[in-house]
């Protein structure tokens, strides 16, 4: 196994935290049947983060994913879409026999574009379709299909090979040169000006 991508636990605290406040709503409706509306929301609040809390993890091997009990070869996926989701990260697969995969990852967000990364590495015939601008701006990290994305993105280094007082020399020694009329002498003006 090359890289496993769990569950972050803040799934299981804000399931705890929304079915305790649910909890307390309830008691309160009892009393006030207005009460059941965030009672409700609460309580499908918690079942939602349960959810997410409960999801298996997402498994990046060398030759194939695997997300929960199944795996799926890299030559096997197609297109790699992506949703408008980011937290949680919610991938379309679409593979080679025509079937239509969700992976959803509820992980931290560094983790989630670790695992887009990997994706994007291991999953080279696949064709990446990035649906909405948001998530255009998050997904889109450097990998071996945006080449063109990438030089447009990201400034190219500078790298210093003089010091600033050297360059400074260099510049005024240039502009010295221009104003006598010339940068480099000529065969034929060296003998004319003996």
């Amino acid at each position: 196994m090359e890289r496993r991508y769990r569950v972050a636990r803040s799934y299981w605290i804000a399931s705890l935290v929304a079915a305790s406040f649910g909890g307390v709503s309830a008691m309160i409706a009892l009393e006030w049947p207005w009460a059941w509306l965030p009672t409700g929301f609460l309580l499908v609040s918690a079942a939602f983060s349960l959810w997410l809390a409960l999801r298996p993890p997402v498994e990046v091997h060398t030759r194939w994913l695997k997300v929960g009990s199944r795996k799926i070869f890299w030559d096997d996926i197609e297109r790699v879409e992506a949703t408008g989701w980011v937290s949680p990260l919610v991938l379309r697969l679409r593979l080679a026999s025509g079937e239509q995969l969700y992976i959803v990852y509820p992980g931290e967000l560094e983790t989630a574009t670790q695992l887009v990364r990997d994706l994007r590495r291991k999953a080279r015939r696949a064709r990446l379709d990035l649906d909405s601008e948001t998530a255009a701006e998050w997904v889109m990290l450097p990998g071996a299909d945006s080449r063109e994305n990438d030089a447009r993105r990201l400034p190219s280094p500078r790298y210093r090979i003089v010091s600033k007082e050297d360059e400074e020399e260099i510049e005024q020694l240039y502009h010295r040169l221009k104003t006598v009329g010339y940068l480099d002498p000529l065969p034929g003006r060296d003998e004319a000006n003996k």
